[in-house]
């Protein structure tokens, strides 16, 4: 079953496509995206390109931008969060994530990496903690 774009959804990626200067943006990342782990993704140095942008421009329009890219190798938006969970009350991140030993995080919690890990598509660590997968794996260096 092939699953159509909303109107409204070409229409973003229009706008976002002419902040790059690309006129059909889903086109050019259908012809230079890889597939990784089942997502289509953009390359590094494409990705490296875009998030710089993106952290520029946030900061220029006093916006607050996340990114999810853990696969990057240097700090790029406002913090190590995807979501912007940062307006909660008293929540807390897990302290022991490659993104965030990059940026401050205050009140990092050590019970998250306790947790089991519940969801991969390989098996390979299904009977592992999120410490035990994380311990010694930088994915900066």
């Amino acid at each position: 079953m092939r699953v159509v774009m909303p109107q409204s959804e070409k229409e973003i990626y229009t706008k976002i496509g002419h902040v790059f200067g690309i006129n059909d943006i889903i086109g050019e990342f259908k012809k230079n995206g890889i597939i990784e782990g089942g997502d289509r993704v953009y390359n590094n140095e494409d990705k490296a390109k875009m998030l710089e942008r993106f952290t520029t421009l946030a900061e220029q329009y006093g916006l607050r931008f996340f990114n999810a890219d853990n696969f990057i190798d240097k700090k790029y938006g406002c913090g190590c969060e995807c979501c912007g969970t940062d307006v909660l009350r008293n929540y807390k991140l897990w302290g022991g994530c490659s993104r965030a030993k990059v940026f401050p995080v205050n009140n990092p919690s050590s019970e998250f990496g306790k947790c089991k890990v519940n969801f991969m598509r390989s098996k390979a660590n299904a009977d592992k903690t999120i410490d035990d997968v994380c311990n010694g794996l930088d994915l900066f260096s």
